[in-house]
């Protein structure tokens, strides 16, 4: 899997009501929108005449991107 960066961001606010706590969190996952990788699969194509695969080609799948 190639190396990957991704920059997450939150806040968490505390509030007090009679007796009880509160707490209100916000956060931004991959803030600025990168395709890293989740996981990677092989795809091969293959001829059909004999059982000897024609060409690899990795194919790279991203979750949560906008």
């Amino acid at each position: 899997m190639p190396n990957f960066h991704r920059i997450t961001l939150g806040v968490a606010c505390k509030f007090w009501h009679k007796m009880r706590t509160f707490d209100l969190t916000l956060i931004i996952y991959n803030t600025y929108d990168r395709r890293n990788s989740y996981f990677l699969y092989i795809n091969i194509q293959d001829n059909k005449e004999d059982s000897i695969p024609d060409s690899f080609k990795a194919k790279q799948i991203s979750l949560l991107s906008i």
